[in-house]
């Protein structure tokens, strides 16, 4: 049995690798986890990544197969096995019985990208594989990206999964009201406003300090920095990150940063914004775990289900549906293009397409009389 756990770093915070049941680091994921670290990758993100190498050595056990031997066969079977745990068959007999997926293709694709950062970090290292890490449309294939990048082809991964693509879920205004006036504290009054308001992360607003407030323009300095809380900012996929496009602030969230400073953060001598006040260790930053309390309790008390991610989706939904142009929308949140804004939030809302329909006069007048006695 194998567990992700967190251990502790030399250089400070921590990071996710693979234990066995005695809680022994995997030798083989933890060296890659290393190379994760050294290459300053998120701390979510590697956690992600151990979760698939923790799946992949479980499979292993279950089917009595060497990670280093699997071919392209096995891990199809071991990305069936991801989204049916518990469904491998006998050998040589297949079920055909439909099962419930416990495990969306998303999630399992981003369980796969760790899979094959593993296994591209040990053949780098000298490990021959069975299967290809990378294919081109016309079917070559490569251990490395950089080959077929070379020659201008669009790569994929040799499995991958067809993912559903969903409309990000969004908030009403009426909502993030109901959010914010729930709260007891100031701070996580502040908290959810500065979401909803800048459309930022909730990793981006763990890490952020006072010196990056500027209340005299009522701006916000975005800072990509290591955080003792493991808080990130999350940067471009390019090898050189794009500076983050400050963030405008309202007169509101100014307003309840001042009051939150004097009333509850007091004289505490903390770099950080958002900090522990009342439990766990004073003045530490908070950390996703707390957020989440945080979030379980609101739910709770408004009596709908949120996370601190929608207050993103919400605020692109809503400048976009109010007019301001796709490129514009995408520096405010920060993406490499305005294509990767258009591609997330290139849908009409119901509500938006209502009052289109409203305007244009067709539910309100040709059809609005169908049906009636």
């Amino acid at each position: 049995m194998y567990r992700v756990q967190q251990v502790n770093l030399k250089r400070g915070g921590t990071a996710a690798t693979v234990v066995d049941e005695n809680y022994v680091p995997v030798e083989p994921v933890h060296r890659w986890i290393r190379h994760l670290v050294a290459l300053r990758r998120s701390p979510r993100t590697i956690e992600t990544y151990a979760y698939g190498a923790r799946f992949l050595m479980e499979f292993c056990d279950l089917t009595g197969k060497e990670w280093g031997s699997l071919s392209l066969e096995d891990l199809g079977q071991f990305v069936n096995w991801m989204l049916l745990p518990g469904s491998l068959p006998a050998r040589d007999v297949v079920s055909i019985a439909e099962q419930p997926v416990a495990r969306s293709e998303t999630t399992v694709n981003l369980y796969l990208s760790g899979v094959w950062s593993l296994y591209e970090f040990h053949h780098r290292a000298g490990m021959p594989l069975n299967f290809p890490l990378w294919i081109s449309a016309d079917g070559s294939h490569t251990p490395y990206k950089s080959d077929l990048m070379a020659m201008g082809e669009r790569l994929r991964r040799p499995i991958e999964l067809t993912e559903t693509k969903r409309r990000p879920k969004v908030l009403s205004v009426e909502q993030i009201h109901a959010i914010t006036s729930a709260q007891e504290r100031l701070r996580d009054r502040f908290l959810f406003a500065l979401l909803a308001t800048t459309g930022i992360r909730i990793g981006t607003a763990l890490g952020l300090r006072h010196e990056d407030f500027q209340g005299w323009n009522r701006t916000l300095q975005v800072v990509r920095r290591e955080n003792a809380n493991g808080a990130r900012v999350k940067g471009s996929a390019s090898t050189v990150a794009k500076e983050p496009t400050p963030k405008l602030l309202t007169g509101e969230v100014v307003r309840l940063y001042s009051e939150y400073m004097h009333t509850e953060y007091g004289d505490l001598d903390c770099d950080y914004v958002f900090v522990n006040l009342w439990s766990g260790r004073i003045g530490a930053p908070m950390t996703y775990a707390t957020v989440n309390d945080l979030v379980r309790r609101t739910r709770e008390a408004v009596g709908f289900w949120f996370t601190p991610h929608m207050f993103r989706h919400t605020f692109a939904t809503l400048h976009l549906e109010a007019g301001v142009r796709p490129d514009i929308v995408a520096e405010m949140l920060d993406h490499a293009s305005s294509q990767t804004t258009t591609d997330i939030y290139g849908h009409v809302s119901p509500q938006a397409l209502r009052r289109e329909m409203e305007s244009a006069g067709v539910i309100t007048g040709a059809l609005a009389t169908v049906g009636a006695l």
